[in-house]
């Protein structure tokens, strides 16, 4: 039997379905641009699928049903049983395999169900189905641990049938569990729902006892599994980072010595570098930033993809050919853009203003990632590198097809963005830990603005932050509800893909080398900074990158 304990609740519903995000991007005060004419454009061509699969529309149909929820328990029990029965090892496995193909079946009904309520959260039926989806889910989950705790306690001499491939630490989990947990994370799924329904005027104040409770269930969560608290257990577990929360301070501690330092440079560079176009070159620059440009002969997305090798040309290709991408244009939607999988196949959904060009090829890379490795099983920071490493592939290709004037205020506005997304996420990721590891039962709003406010202190001040990267006490309303602890991967793994830029500047076949391996010859045994080192990609921890940013901008 797979190892459930790996594939943690947490993991199960939309904390996992968002895993592959398109991170919410900060909104710099001192960002000003004209807005260029509104034309809507194709960003891929189409071409006939090869072969006969499902697009997104057929795959997001909802089908459990009450009598395959049933056979799901009966079967359960027989499991159970004929485990502790010890007679049958071969009926057992197959039956294993079989309780396995279910439980998948329903962990996929739930994320179809999640990705039409994502599709407009106005929706009630979309809302009451996805909620209910979940808690069919939950009690699904809850019932294949108790029956695997009570198996795994039993002197069954056939136990190991289910148990094969687990690990110490995963079955010492796995007596830890509890039902407590399936209700701990059902209660954070209805108030994620909660949070979802504030209006933006709401959103100051609404979150904070939303926000206490989620904080206390999460907690609770981390010190049955025998954690301090949840930001520790996130790390370790829900996330498989291969650093500790007590090391992950180096590279907040890069980032603080040059990127704070270097951000006002790349502004500058970027202000003047535009007032010195031509109007019509500003407008291929606003267009390119804001749009899904494509001039009149030219699509650069498919002009990337024509410069891959023919393997990578095909997993690019993948969700355009298949129409496995979801563009939701309802008031309600959700958004943000996110790659699923669905069963065997996987979608990108793109809420309203996210169907930009980067944010395309940030999914592109996410869902060419699903066609050879289970998303939710690959490491939150190697998943996000698929998609900003092939980014920055992309940023590296369009230079040739720019103006060298153009590419370069281009670039400069993206290594900003990427500066800020860097810097945010590092200063969530404290924001987060300050928090998880505090008792908060008690904190008004003012006293989370203060914590808030410490965070920036460390990261160049409160008007350095509010001026350069974001409204820091406005952004992490937006992030901690749907993705606790996760935005750190964000950071980590985009010093990597920024490394990953800078070899595709010398040499663009070794980079495709590089992220061809990232896709396809993952070890996911190996980790985050193991794999890495296996391609010859400096991360986050190696202060070479930051250097080489800071150098190229005077610093």
């Amino acid at each position: 039997m797979k190892k459930w304990i790996a594939m943690l609740l947490a993991l199960c519903l939309s904390i996992s379905l968002l895993a592959g995000c398109q991170p919410q991007e900060p909104q710099p005060t001192t960002q000003e641009t004209t807005q260029a004419p509104t034309e809507t454009t194709e960003a891929t061509e189409t071409t006939e699928p090869a072969e006969d699969l499902p697009s997104a529309e057929e795959l997001l149909v909802y089908t459990l049903t009450q009598e395959e929820l049933d056979k799901y328990y009966a079967d359960l029990e027989s499991c159970k049983t004929m485990a502790l029965e010890g007679t049958d090892r071969e009926g057992l496995e197959e039956l294993s395999d079989s309780l396995d193909a279910q439980y998948e079946y329903i962990q996929k009904q739930q994320t179809i169900a999640f990705v039409n309520y994502s599709r407009d959260q106005t929706d009630e039926e979309a809302t009451k189905l996805h909620l209910e989806a979940t808690d069919k889910l939950t009690k699904a989950y809850d019932a294949m641990m108790l029956m695997l705790r009570e198996v795994n306690a039993s002197e069954s001499p056939i136990k190991d049938v289910l148990f094969a491939d687990w690990t110490e630490e995963e079955l010492e989990m796995l007596g830890a569990y509890t039902s407590e947990i399936a209700q701990l994370e059902k209660e954070n799924e209805e108030l994620v729902v909660e949070y979802q329904a504030l209006s933006q005027g709401e959103l100051a104040e609404g979150i904070i006892p939303l926000y206490q409770k989620l904080i206390a269930n999460n907690n609770r969560i981390g010190r049955i599994y025998g954690y301090d608290n949840y930001y520790t257990y996130g790390y370790d577990v829900v996330y498989a980072r291969d650093y500790s929360t007590d090391t992950v301070q180096k590279a907040r501690d890069y980032a603080i010595e040059y990127l704070v330092p270097t951000v006002p440079a790349i502004l500058q560079e970027f202000a003047l570098g535009f007032q010195g176009l031509t109007q019509a070159e500003q407008q291929v620059v606003i267009a390119f930033m804001e749009e899904s440009y494509q001039d009149t002969d030219k699509d650069y997305v498919n002009l990337y993809i024509d410069s891959l090798p023919e393997d990578l040309q095909e997993v690019m290709n993948h969700l355009w050919q298949y129409d496995r991408a979801i563009f939701a244009d309802s008031t309600g939607a959700k958004e943000g853009a996110f790659t699923v999988n669905i069963g065997e196949d996987a979608i990108c959904y793109f809420g309203p203003g996210y169907d930009g060009t980067l944010t395309l090829v940030h999914e592109m890379g996410h869902y060419a990632s699903t066609l050879n490795l289970d998303l939710n099983a690959c490491p939150m920071d190697l998943a996000e590198l698929h998609s900003q490493g092939n980014e920055w592939l992309f940023m590296n290709q369009v230079r040739e097809e720019l103006d060298p004037n153009v590419y370069a205020v281009i670039r400069d506005y993206k290594m900003y963005m990427d500066m800020c997304t860097i810097l945010v996420s590092f200063m969530v990721d404290d924001f987060e830990e300050r928090i998880y590891t505090t008792d908060v039962s008690g904190y008004t709003r003012e006293d989370f603005d203060a914590v808030a406010e410490e965070v920036c202190q460390a990261y160049g001040g409160v008007d350095f932050v509010n001026n350069f990267l974001t409204d820091f006490q406005s952004y992490w309303r937006l992030v901690v509800m749907e993705s606790p602890v996760y935005y750190v991967s964000y950071a980590m793994s985009d010093v990597a893909a920024l490394n990953l830029y800078t070899i595709a500047s010398q040499d663009r076949e070794k980079a495709y080398e590089i992220y061809g391996h990232l896709l396809k010859d993952l070890d996911m045994e190996l980790g985050f900074q193991e794999n890495l080192k296996k391609v010859g990609l400096s991360g986050p921890f190696d202060s070479t990158v930051y250097e080489a940013i800071a150098q190229m901008y005077g610093g």
